[in-house]
This record gives structure tokens, sequence and C-alpha cells, in this order.
């Protein structure tokens, strides 16, 4: 992985946050909330890349009057927060995905960060019983990590799959029989698995989610994470990128319903 940057990071102290790629595109709209409310804050100070991200290029999703352009995985730093983002907008070929999760946690590794964190879902409709009422999101933790999520009977650590719930969904690629079954949840797994082979602390805020509109999931997820790393008190909104006004097309005309 070549990383191509505007300025030395040194990651001692600081966070590592990215998105998951996972079911509603859930991590990336989480992470547009942060950059876009801390816009203030934010420096880009460089973009990743590998084989495995399919090339893309577009406007800038955070302004409509930068005449800059935006690429694929990009790379960000809000010292305030002590926090060190990459936002990913574009898709992992599925034969170098492993590599490029192996990269990427090694990358973290080299920086020593404190801690990365993935942002992200799980689908919605693999879940246990008890899993349909109460809080709709989970935190994962692997054996290095030492976030201390808030202690509370709505923080729910991610709870195993029963096998029977895994052999039912075989034909939807879901993967079982432990604790980090996480169906259509991206490279949550991938990296929660890497980050343990090199013992590098690693954590993840994940809510249940199905297609549709993920707004809310995001907001979820964002407040989450806002609320673990206590940075809530600093920022009392989120605020909405411009580029969100092309998410979902226009309303339905109200001449459709009589």
């Amino acid at each position: 992985m070549d990383f191509y940057i505007g300025r030395k990071i040194e990651g001692q102290g600081y966070f590592l946050v990215f998105p998951s790629l996972s079911l509603g595109n859930v991590g990336q709209l989480s992470i547009d909330l942060l950059l876009q409310s801390f816009s203030d804050e934010v420096e880009k100070v460089g973009y990743l890349n590998h084989p495995s991200l399919l090339p893309v290029v577009g406007h800038s999703p955070y302004s409509i009057d930068v005449a800059e352009l935006y690429l694929g995985c990009e790379v960000y730093i809000i010292d305030k927060l002590k926090l060190i983002v990459v936002q990913i907008r574009t898709l992992l070929t599925k034969s170098r995905r492993s590599d490029f999760v192996r990269k990427l946690v090694s990358w973290a590794k080299e920086l020593k960060v404190n801690e990365m964190i993935l942002l992200g879902s799980s689908s919605s409709n693999v879940r246990k019983d008890q899993q349909m009422v109460g809080p709709q999101y989970r935190y994962l933790k692997n054996d290095f990590s030492t976030l201390e999520y808030p202690r509370s009977e709505n923080w729910i650590k991610f709870e195993p799959l029963p096998k029977y719930i895994i052999e039912v969904n075989r034909n939807e690629n879901i993967e079982g029989g432990d604790s980090i079954s996480i169906p259509f949840g991206g490279i949550c797994k991938a990296v929660y698995q890497a980050s343990n082979e090199i013992r590098m602390p690693m954590s993840a805020i994940l809510s249940f989610t199905s297609e549709g509109n993920n707004i809310p999931d995001a907001l979820l997820v964002i407040d989450k994470f806002s609320e673990a790393l206590q940075i809530s008190s600093k920022k009392s909104e989120w605020v909405f990128p411009p580029s969100w006004i092309h998410l979902y097309g226009r309303p339905a005309p109200k001449s459709l319903f009589g």
C-alpha cells in the first residue's frame, strides 16, 4: 500500500478511524458526518493507494464551492480531537481485499496510534431474538483493545450468532460460529483477525441495518462513537454534507397519492 502525504503524521496519542464498507454504507456516511461537522478543524493530509481500490474521482463532497478533486481513499487529521480519519469512497476487489486489510492494519501499527476504530453495520435481517429489541448498536473489541466503552446496559458487546442462524443463512455468505460473526459487515471481521495477529488494538461500533435510507443508522453510529471517545460535548449537532442532497433523489410527487 502506498501512502501519499502532505505532512508527516505522528500517530501517538491518536485514534485511527475508518469505515468497515458494510451494509448500507453506514460507515462511510458516519465518517462524512464527522468530517463535515468538524470541517473547521479537518486537514486533508493525503491518500492511500492499493491495487484493490477501484479508481474513482469526483467533486468535493463537503463543499460546492471548492474546485478540488477527491479520490477514493483519503486521509484526514483532526488534531483537536486526536483523530486520524480514513474515508473510503470506492469498492475493494474481492481478490485483493485481504491484502488491503493486512497492509492497512500494518500501517496503523507503524503510525503507533492508540487504537483502530471501525464504524459500520451488521445486517438487521440476521439477528438473535434478543437483538430485535433494545439498543440497535453493538461494540466489538479485539484482544488488545484498551478503549473503555461506557459501562451501561445500553452498551452491549457484539454477541455470537447461534449455529442455526448460520445454517439458515448459508447462501448469504454469513460466516459464523464465533463472537465475530458479522453478517454483511464488510471488512470488520478481517480487520479484527489481522489486528489480533500483530497485536494491534482494534474496536468497532456497528448498527443493525437494512438497505434503504441509512442516514438514521449513520447518526446512531457517530453519536455512539462520540460518546465512546467523550467528544459529544464538543459538537451539539451533526452537519450533513451538501453532497447528501443527491443520496436518494427527489421525494415522490404528491400527486401520486391523490
